[in-house]
């Protein structure tokens, strides 16, 4: 779960847990959503260079109790494969315990079902280099549940670096494939072959999705982030203006039209894309940084400062 609350919030969501707990304390499922909520309150802190949870000393003395909350919670129920899951993932990631993983794949073997015990199991073969095994686990998870389908590209990229595995994980679904798409112009810097010939093949996927008739707005911009990777800012240009028509009110899609306009010397048409910007959402920090650059360069009453 990516919801990230507030103290307050927080405070209410684990007391009213804690509590629900107590009612019936032989319910295995409420101590261990308690857990993940006692964890999930402490790893909010995320390094800003790595994206990874920051983990402090006082990160990990909690992390001791949460752990033996829930191997209490597990002689409730032997059986109860999340609660290993969860068990094993914060005793390996946070704790160094040897015997993290194995109470992983304990989690999976009980819960096969289970997305959060697939994506988990699938992660930890990730980084252990057992592509095929981790591959098999991190789609079953998505099949599961579509809410692990960016963390599961992640993996396919971060641990496996295989940008292929990751195109397959979004098969024929737009959404997916657009943000594949949208995530490997962001892992590739034109020295990963792999990692480009997968960006290729996405481009081919999506071309053929953008001239059907029915295509979508997300089609239009997803193509239009991998031509602006690949500095065919004309074709950007199109495809954006395109996927503005059928949905106007996106900023970002027409923040990066203005861009792709000012590439190519055509200031006044960007000056012109990010004052609506500006109309849209006045407080908008992007558009206002990028007007004060084109209204030096756009010539003509255009180029005129907005009030």
């Amino acid at each position: 779960m990516d919801w990230q609350g507030t103290d307050a919030e927080f405070v209410e969501l684990l007391t009213e847990t804690q509590d629900a707990a107590a009612c019936d304390p032989d319910r295995v499922d409420l101590h261990h959503w308690l857990n993940i909520y006692r964890w999930q309150s402490i790893s909010r802190t995320a390094d800003p260079n790595t994206g990874q949870v920051l983990i402090l000393p006082e990160t990990v003395e909690y992390t001791k109790q949460v752990v033996n909350e829930l191997k209490q919670a597990i002689l409730l129920c032997p059986t109860y494969g999340p609660a290993y899951s969860l068990l094993g993932e914060l005793e390996t990631l946070v704790l160094g315990d040897p015997n993290g993983p194995d109470h992983v794949q304990t989690g999976y073997t009980l819960a096969p079902c289970n997305a959060a015990a697939c994506f988990v199991a699938g992660s930890f073969d990730a980084l252990q280099g057992k592509t095929q095994e981790a591959y098999a686990k991190l789609h079953r998870a998505v099949a599961l549940d579509g809410n692990y389908f960016t963390e599961a590209v992640t993996s396919c990229l971060r641990d496996l670096n295989d940008p292929n595995l990751a195109l397959q994980l979004a098969g024929d679904n737009i959404g997916r494939l657009g943000q594949v798409a949208t995530m490997l112009t962001q892992w590739s810097d034109g020295a990963n072959a792999q990692s480009d010939i997968a960006l290729s093949k996405a481009r081919e996927r999506l071309v053929s999705k953008s001239l059907q008739p029915d295509a979508s707005a997300g089609v239009f911009a997803s193509l239009a982030t991998v031509y602006t990777k690949e500095y065919e800012h004309d074709l950007a240009t199109e495809c954006y203006q395109k996927a503005l028509v059928l949905d106007y009110g996106q900023i970002g899609w027409r923040y990066n039209l203005a861009r792709s306009l000012a590439t190519q010397g055509r200031y006044n048409e960007a000056l012109h894309e990010v004052k609506i910007c500006l109309r849209l959402n006045s407080e908008y920090q992007p558009a206002k940084r990028l007007i004060q650059e084109l209204a030096v360069k756009a010539p003509g009453p255009m180029g005129q400062a907005v009030d």
